[in-house]
């Protein structure tokens, strides 16, 4: 973006999504609609997937990095996926908020976070900062079926299977 275009912006949304390909991607491209209707857009993720990026260009989206705990390895390095969950949960905000600072003090003010789904202190972080917070759901419709109806208790976890996907409409 040019700097006449960076002034003409109508707002600036940070991008979190989860640190891994499968939730990247479906948000950076969703990212790419916000940029095209002249909102800046800036997407956060880990150290670890930023150098492990290939020399990709993402168009006019920003690509910012911060340290969940596991610089070098990533997702992997953590012992179980439980450990980097509360890890990241327990660094991410803080870092996140740092970002954020960065951006205002660059005279890029955030407006907006943008979050994955399954980061759900992306919403209490954006309330606790003054911002617009959302949820992107980077799976489909038809996962968000199956946790609503198992979050209403109408159905175990143990039991699902190909019979019960069946049952579901439009599946």
């Amino acid at each position: 973006m040019s700097k006449e275009e960076i002034h003409a912006c109508r707002g600036h949304v940070l991008v979190l999504p989860f640190p891994v390909q499968s939730h990247i991607n479906p948000m950076l491209q969703f990212s790419k609609r916000f940029s095209s209707k002249g909102l800046k857009v800036t997407l956060v993720t880990t150290i670890f997937i930023t150098k492990s990026m290939q020399a990709a260009r993402a168009g006019p989206i920003r690509i910012e990095s911060f340290s969940d705990g596991y610089d070098e390895g990533g997702i992997k390095e953590a012992l179980k996926t439980d450990e980097y969950v509360k890890r990241f949960k327990a660094i991410g905000p803080k870092n996140i908020l740092e970002l954020i600072e960065k951006q205002n003090r660059y005279g890029h003010p955030v407006n907006c976070l943008l979050y994955d789904s399954v980061i759900p202190w992306g919403l209490n972080l954006a309330k606790e900062l003054g911002l617009i917070g959302a949820a992107f759901y980077t799976q489909s419709c038809s996962v968000n079926a199956i946790y609503y109806i198992i979050h209403k208790g109408l159905i175990s976890t143990c039991v699902i299977g190909v019979e019960f996907l069946a049952t579901l409409l439009g599946i």
